[in-house]
């Protein structure tokens, strides 16, 4: 969960972009880094807590278009992600990642509100011996219009035991 904390705060850093300078001209950004992985996931499969540690990758990405649009990017990456079964001692290899965007306007008290967002990600934890893997796939999407009215929402979740 420390990861899932320093990817709100990344998030809650990219909405704080200075709108008077983006409303002037178009505004790229990018950045990247490495974020320790030290967290417990819980595996439907087998009944028990894994320890998972080791790094994520991360990417962000986006541009404050002239308009005053924000249309942003995130992308994460397991490296090297281990865990441990808490009950059976089970070792696992973790992989995935994830991909979210969003656009929505800049505050500007001329433009109304609007906001879409979409996110995918995947988590990949194989197992050794015969405990059995978990395969989790997650793919949200939602659009809110400029009076607050959720217009889309799609949410699906798929967990698969091998």
């Amino acid at each position: 969960m420390k990861t899932l904390r320093v990817l709100v705060f990344l998030l809650a850093g990219l909405c704080l972009l200075n709108p008077g300078s983006a409303l002037a001209k178009a505004e790229t950004f990018h950045d990247s880094g490495r974020i320790p992985v030290d967290e417990i996931l819980w595996n439907e499969c087998t009944g028990e807590d894994v320890h998972l540690t080791g790094v994520m990758l991360w990417t962000n990405h986006g541009v404050v278009t002239s308009s005053g649009m924000l249309q942003w990017g995130f992308q994460t990456r397991y490296q090297g992600v281990s865990g441990l079964g808490l009950t059976s001692g089970t070792k696992y290899q973790a992989t995935g990642g994830g991909e979210q965007g969003y656009g929505t306007a800049v505050a500007d008290p001329d433009r109304p509100y609007h906001y879409a967002a979409g996110r995918m990600f995947t988590i990949h934890l194989v197992a050794q011996g015969s405990a059995s893997d978990l395969l989790i796939r997650a793919h949200g999407h939602l659009t809110v219009t400029p009076d607050f009215r959720w217009l889309a929402w799609i949410d699906r979740y798929e967990l698969v035991c091998r």
